[in-house]
């Protein structure tokens, strides 16, 4: 489970790793919780929410208002929005692993390269 602070760090390494990232916008800030965006224009980013208090995590690839591939948890327990169906909820054994920002941000990396969304 990701502090605040690891959050925070993983989206301020992506703006070095991934050049299509423009801006990071930190839209809340507590010290159990943060709502930001990784900014490649207005209308794609990716969105990251931390509960710690709630152990909730919410990671979002997100284009003209939907979502196009997401990881959510919930008091520990995961599931999965793949990009062929964002709507699923795959909860299989795949679909349960926890993951870091930094590692959704490289499954979000391959789905941005292939629908040419970014160079």
């Amino acid at each position: 489970m990701q502090s605040v602070d690891d959050i925070l760090s993983d989206a301020h390494a992506a703006l070095d790793l991934y050049p299509y990232y423009v801006h990071l916008a930190v839209l809340s800030r507590g010290k159990n919780h943060c709502k930001i965006r990784l900014m490649v224009r207005e209308n794609l980013f990716v969105q990251a929410n931390r509960n710690v208090l709630a152990a909730l995590t919410n990671f979002a690839l997100i284009h003209e208002g939907q979502r196009l591939f997401g990881r959510d948890e919930y008091q520990s327990q995961w599931h999965y929005h793949p990009a062929e169906d964002p709507a699923q909820h795959d909860r299989s054994v795949a679909g349960q692993r926890a993951v870091t920002l930094a590692e959704f941000l490289v499954e979000a990396d391959v789905i941005l390269r292939r629908t040419n969304l970014v160079p």
